[in-house]
């Protein structure tokens, strides 16, 4: 077998492997937070802060669980999470 078909077989050999997709977080950093709903660090930790978004100390860090994020929005919106009616 020379080096092109080697080389072929391997990349073959590759497509066939199931692709690895990362696993979804739990608990983001609060500048993650931030990212996810598209506002500003600062903004982020006024919300956290004033216990707008729950969050949890992890050790000495702070993470926003992303349930946190979605239960903010959908207070925000003036509707029922799906955790709130209990689904």
């Amino acid at each position: 077998m020379n080096a092109l078909s080697a080389s072929s077989a391997s990349s073959a050999s590759a497509a066939s492997q199931p692709a690895t997709v990362p696993p979804m977080k739990v608990l983001l950093t609060v500048e993650e937070a931030a990212q996810a709903m598209s506002v500003g660090r600062t903004l982020m930790w006024e919300l956290v802060m004033r216990r707008q978004i729950k969050s949890i100390k992890v050790g000495r860090t702070r993470r926003v669980p992303v349930v946190a994020l979605q239960e903010f929005v959908m207070r925000e919106l003036g509707e029922p999470s799906e955790w709130q009616k209990g689904a």
